[in-house]
This record gives structure tokens, sequence and C-alpha cells, in this order.
């Protein structure tokens, strides 16, 4: 395969959909899929997604790319990925969900940002993370929500992915 025939593909797990994209060495663009998720929003503070609805749209998008890209798909050298901010989702040993994606947006864990913010030094958090307060977007702050909040989930939960 000829440099010039190489291609790239780009996906963009993003807050309200994700995007698949595949672009030549030079940077124009072959190919372009976008899928809109909703989010579930039952309060202001809360903000969720099936967890389940990212590998499934994903295979959604990589099968529409891979269709309109027919035989140039084998083209595909690499793959480079994005994803939003700090969206955690409680797994089991095998990967599986244990309940919704608690997405970055979200703010309920908003008592437990408080008690880290009072109860570590903020300038070492700063010098460790690069971020220059303790606010509820914080893996740490819905870890701790939901060892307080929803015992089975946390004590079921083998990892967090972020």
């Amino acid at each position: 395969m000829k440099y010039s025939e190489e291609l790239i593909m780009s996906i963009d797990l993003g807050t309200s959909n994700l995007k698949g994209a595949v672009f030549d060495v030079n940077g124009r663009e072959i190919a372009f899929e976008s899928i809109e998720y909703q989010l579930l929003t039952p309060r202001k503070d809360i903000v969720e997604n099936d967890a389940n609805s990212y590998w499934e749209n994903l295979l959604i998008i990589l099968k529409k790319l891979s269709e309109k890209l027919g035989d140039r798909s084998k083209n595909i050298v690499c793959i480079g990925t994005s994803s939003q901010g700090e969206t955690i989702v409680p797994v089991d040993f095998y990967g599986n969900p244990l309940r919704n994606a608690i997405v970055w947006i979200d703010t309920r864990s908003k008592e437990e940002a408080e008690e880290i913010r009072k109860n570590f030094n903020i300038s070492e958090m700063y010098r460790k993370t690069g971020y220059p307060d303790v606010d509820p977007s914080w893996p740490a702050t819905r870890i701790l929500w939901m060892k307080r909040n929803e015992r089975d989930v946390f004590d079921s939960t083998y990892k967090f992915y972020f």
C-alpha cells in the first residue's frame, strides 16, 4: 500500500453523541458518521447515559464507516480516540456496567466535593492533578457518592472506567 492510500480513523465519544470519521494522510475527510444519544436527566443535578449505548453506538458507527469505505477500509493504519471529561462507569470483573454512566456534567456529588476540599490540601491536589479546585465532576467525588448512596453497586465494582 502506498503512503497516499493510508487512512486514519478518528472516534470521538462525546457528551451527547458519538462521532467517527476517516481521513486520508493529508487530512481530507473521506467518511463521517454520527449518532446522538439522549442523556437521562431525572433531576437538574443528575445526568446519566446507558453505559451499554456507548459500545452499541460504536459498533453502528464502525459498520457504517466500513460500508462507506468498502475495500478501502483495509487501508486504515491507525485509530485515534477522544472522549468526554470525567464520565464514570463502574464495571464488574468482566467489564459489564453495573449502572448507568454518570456523565461529567452531573453535579450530584456536591457534598462529597466539599468534603474532599476540606480534608485535602488543594495546592497539593493541583500539583498532582492540574485541577485548581475540587468540583463534582471529579471521579473521586462520584466514587465517594456511590459508596454512600449505592453501596451495592460500589461493593460490586471491580474497576471504574473513566
